[in-house]
Formats: C-alpha cells, structure tokens, sequence
C-alpha cells in the first residue's frame, strides 16, 4: 500500500504540473474520494490558469492493516512537506499568492484492495495542524 499511496502522489505531480492527464492512470492508483479530490483539484488548476512545480516531500507510514476486512484495508499517515511544491500560473510563471502558512500538514489516508491492488481511497489533508 505505500508504494500505491508514493505512485498516486506521482501520477498526481505529473497530472498537476502539465495541466492534464496526458500519459497518466490517476486511477490505477486512486479511486473513491482520493480520486474526485485529484480531479476536482486539477479542474481548479485549470479553470484558474494553474500549474505546480516541485513535488511534495513524503514522509508515509501505515498505521493500521486489516486483511481480515472485505476488502482489505488500511490506514496511512504522512507528514506531507510542501516547500518546494507549489503552483503558479502557467502563461507568467509567476507564483500563485498563497495565504502565508506553514508548508508541512498531517495527511491521513485509507488504502483498499481494489481489483486485486492497493489503491488509495481517501486522502485527507489537516490544514489546522503541522507537523
């Protein structure tokens, strides 16, 4: 499952930084509310003119397993580091005005087995807390 959960954060890069989905299977490593919240995501990027550069630091750990469930499941946490992973505008190359915040949030996600491999089925992002 982690190596499902690292795969999703680099289709998700890749999808982000070139501003669609050309050459990317989001889905062979997201699905449920992981992937609506990667494509409502990318939708805003582009609506606004966006694109990311960099990529987020993982730092993941699973937390939970439980084989016994059908299907399986499995509990992930993160500390994602963003400092070097932001958007800009794609036709200026200029930053994106962020509010002014710390760069590092725990990140809690679910993993399952979906049609015989790990996927990622939520990923949630704390933004009250750091870490």
């Amino acid at each position: 499952m982690l190596a499902a959960y690292k795969s999703m954060w680099d289709a998700q890069v890749k999808v982000y930084s070139q501003g669609g989905y050309d050459g990317v299977n989001v889905e062979q490593y997201a699905q449920d509310k992981a992937l609506s919240g990667i494509k409502a995501t990318e939708f805003y990027y582009q609506q606004h003119g966006m694109v990311t550069v960099g990529a987020p630091t993982l730092s993941p750990t699973v937390t939970a397993v439980d084989l016994s469930s059908s299907p399986a499941r499995a509990t992930l946490t993160d500390c994602i580091d963003g400092t070097t992973y932001y958007p800009i505008y794609k036709a200026t190359g200029q930053h994106v005005e962020q509010v002014p915040d710390s760069h590092r949030h725990p990140l809690s996600a679910t993993a399952a087995i979906f049609e015989g491999r790990w996927v990622i089925m939520t990923g949630t992002i704390d933004r009250t807390r750091t870490c």
